[in-house]
């Protein structure tokens, strides 16, 4: 091992990272991106992003030509600022010699001989970001966005690969929907894996894989705005999700087609869960959770849960034996159900919240899951949900056990007619 001077260094050495003071290293969420040369967008992440040439200390935007430390971006109360520390290099702001102010969306920051625009992205309804990663990225607005390698029409996107068309498709925009059309038989156009044909048309979701040519991009819909709700403790009923077999379905398999395949999955349980009341909260990897009763307290919300994992397990069945079909690998699930008091409201920072219902009901709701593969039981119920169900329901009690994280033993219920 060597140093940065090139030096061999003793195994036991460790090189300090915290040399310098940390107070601005602050990681924070913001809407901002810095657009480089070539589309590149690099995030500002944190509460304060500097900006240089190559020296002794390290900028999070390094750029040939400038001194060490040029200039700095601060994140304070959803505003992006700018200073220029140096007087070497001319600095304006949209062609005007500036060296501090505020900088908003399409603003153009000059740095010497480079270029620097703003990107607000939550001006905007949609983005397409570079899958797996490549940080490159486009933002959609809402009219129509031509994508092509250009040459042929004026792209508002343009994608400088040998296997984009020039005349590849394009982002629609109508009646507050995306979708994607494809324009050439020449070159491929996928939707989560699907192929368009010529002037076929696919409506898009957040978080759909796109594919033009050999090019991957991910569309990320733009959260609708709502007011803000505080964080208030109330009952609501909890379920989690799981696939069992997620490890074989992923296995020696192109990412590509397991993204394609969980995708067609989530959308799937997601119309099952918004059918039954339910709030879609998060995926996390590989698992769902959802609540219900969130708008306040609701006697029905057990039942509409559990009604929610029997429709999710029913759907899936459809769905296997689509992918048997196209032979494809198929899935299994199980459901954990909790009912009791949790947090509800909106968490986050920075102006950026998200809804959420957290706290130890929620805690047991994933552990009851877990608890579905030692069962072989495809949804298994708390005893707080159990007692709180409407008639017509049959279940069948696996006794009490021990969950991590609590002194008391909870009772478990299977769902047999699921």
């Amino acid at each position: 091992m060597r140093n940065e001077a090139g030096a061999p260094v003793a195994d036991q050495d460790t090189i300090n990272v915290e040399s310098e003071p940390q107070q601005d290293r602050l990681l924070v969420r913001t809407p901002f991106q810095i657009l480089m040369a070539g589309d590149v967008a690099v995030p500002i992440c944190f509460a304060r992003t500097q900006i240089g040439g190559p020296g002794p200390k390290a900028n999070d935007i390094e750029l040939t030509d400038l001194d060490n430390r040029q200039a700095s971006l601060a994140y304070q109360a959803g505003k992006l600022l700018f200073t220029n520390h140096a007087h070497g290099p001319n600095c304006s702001l949209n062609g005007v010699p500036c060296n501090y102010g505020e900088l908003r969306d399409r603003d153009e920051l000059q740095l010497g001989t480079h270029r620097l625009r703003v990107r607000d992205t939550s001006q905007y309804p949609a983005s397409l970001e570079s899958y797996p990663e490549g940080g490159r990225s486009w933002v959609l607005a809402a009219e129509d966005s031509p994508v092509g390698r250009g040459g042929k029409r004026v792209n508002r996107i343009e994608i400088d690969d040998a296997t984009v068309s020039r005349v590849q498709a394009t982002f629609t925009f109508r009646e507050g929907q995306f979708a994607l059309l494809a324009e050439t038989s020449s070159s491929p156009t996928r939707v989560n894996g699907a192929k368009l044909e010529e002037g076929q048309s696919q409506r898009l979701l957040d978080g759909d894989l796109v594919q033009l040519g050999k090019v991957m991009l991910r569309f990320r819909q733009a959260p609708a705005a709502q007011e803000k709700r505080e964080l208030l403790p109330q009952e609501a009923t909890i379920l989690f999700s799981d696939i069992w077999n997620y490890s074989s379905l992923a296995e020696n398999r192109p990412l590509e087609d397991t993204i394609s395949q969980m995708n067609e999955f989530y959308r799937g349980m997601g119309k099952v869960i918004e059918a039954h009341n339910g709030v879609l909260m998060t995926f996390l990897g590989d698992a769902m959770m959802a609540v219900f009763g969130s708008a306040g307290q609701d006697p029905a919300a057990p039942s509409q849960a559990v009604r929610c994992a029997q429709a999710m397990q029913r759907r899936l069945l459809e769905i296997n034996q689509d992918w048997s079909q196209r032979g494809l690998p198929t899935m299994r699930i199980g459901v954990g159900i909790n009912t009791g008091e949790v947090m509800v409201g909106h968490v986050g920072f920075t102006g950026r919240y998200e809804f959420a219902a957290m706290g130890d009901n929620t805690n047991l709701a994933a552990r009851l899951e877990k608890l579905t593969r030692q069962h072989d039981a495809a949804i298994i119920i708390s005893g707080s949900t159990q007692v709180a169900l409407e008639s017509g329901f049959v279940t069948r009690s696996l006794g009490t056990t021990q969950v991590k994280g609590r002194q008391a033993e909870v009772h478990l219920f299977q769902v047999l007619d699921a």
